[in-house]
């Protein structure tokens, strides 16, 4: 996969890490990184079929399909709304079946969704599920991670996490 960022972004992000005495050794795309999170908590074993990844956040929304452990789509658009994720996913869901000669999805992950409050996140993962028929599992690290300092970690917490859990579940660091 070759991804391509505005250096004034990728500068960006090395300042803020400057600017608390840190040293960004990766800037890397989160959603890639979501991928191989919930490719990790398969154990490495690819699921069966093409998947679908839905990233949630604030302000805008990406969506990955993954054939077995290739990522083949991504498509990133600023959100104003949740009906604009929802249209998001769903032409996406059209595009696979008509040019990427997909015939639905065999799993399809929710991440980020907290992004929006507790309510909201459950409004768009049955919002999802009833556009695509399907159920939308949220992104879960059960078995992956452990985060020892605390009994439970709310949502919001996994859901910053993750994206750097995936690039250490990639390399194996963890």
């Amino acid at each position: 996969l070759v991804t391509v960022a505005r250096r004034d972004i990728v500068e960006s992000y090395e300042r803020a890490c400057a600017a608390a005495g840190a040293h960004a050794g990766i800037v890397d795309v989160a959603t890639v990184n979501l991928v191989n999170a919930a490719l990790a908590v398969q154990r490495g074993e690819a699921p069966a079929g093409d998947w679908l990844l839905i990233h949630v956040a604030a302000d805008y929304g990406t969506v990955a399909v993954v054939r077995g452990g290739d990522l083949i789509f991504v498509r990133t658009r600023p959100a104003e709304g949740p009906d604009d994720l929802t249209d998001l996913v769903h032409q996406t869901a059209m595009y696979h079946e008509d040019r990427l000669g997909g015939g639905g999805f065999a799993r399809i992950v929710l991440a980020g969704a907290s992004a929006h409050g507790a309510d909201a996140a459950v409004r768009l993962r049955r919002g999802f599920e009833e556009r695509l028929g399907r159920p939308v599992e949220p992104l879960s690290l059960g078995g992956t991670v452990a985060l020892r300092d605390r009994i439970a970690a709310a949502p919001e917490l996994l859901d910053t996490l993750a994206p750097a859990l995936g690039i250490m579940l990639r390399e194996q660091v963890v």
